[in-house]
């Protein structure tokens, strides 16, 4: 499969710039349900979508989440597509660079949709994307990728900008 390019696209279309920062959440099973636990899917989707999602509610969970329900609403191109597309206008919205050192990463963005696709096709009786996790705790666990990947590998610019295949193990 060619790698696939990422463009940078503005946030035009209804993003909004929203106040508030934070890193990702660990992968401490007593956090891993943040600031958006109590949302439903559906209203989850449409924030994502939408660009209406702080930065401080935007932690690793919720990225899971989302690719969750993608996968679910979308064929993988179109479950790809939508997250590329989203994230990065997220990103816009929330005044963070898409650029070779930060922002969207193609590679990181590809292998978790990979993992949670596989995960899936284990395990596919589930109600909701918590109720998913809560089955599949190692989603929840953000140096998973560290199995499959190098660090010089997904550090690299074009492992930020086009998808890159495992150098350690191949994914799932």
């Amino acid at each position: 499969m060619m790698p696939q390019r990422i463009m940078d696209h503005s946030a035009a279309g209804g993003a909004r710039h929203l106040e508030g920062h934070s890193e990702l959440n660990s992968s401490d099973p007593e956090n891993a349900f943040g600031p958006l636990a109590s949302v439903e899917d559906s209203e989850l989707l449409r924030r994502f979508e939408t660009q209406y999602i702080r930065r401080d509610e935007w932690t690793h969970t919720e990225h899971c989440r989302v690719a969750y329900l993608l996968i679910q609403k979308h064929d993988w191109a179109g479950a790809v597509h939508c997250m590329r597309e989203c994230i990065i206008k997220l990103n816009n919205a929330q005044g963070v660079p898409n650029s070779d050192t930060r922002g969207y990463h193609e590679t990181v963005t590809i292998a978790w949709l990979r993992l949670i696709a596989a995960a899936m096709e284990r395990n596919t009786v589930t109600r909701s994307s918590q109720e998913f996790l809560q089955s599949n705790p190692h989603l929840l666990d953000k140096t998973t990728l560290a199995q499959y990947f190098s660090q010089h590998l997904l550090s690299s610019v074009l492992a930020r900008q086009f998808f890159v295949h495992p150098d350690l193990i191949p994914l799932p």
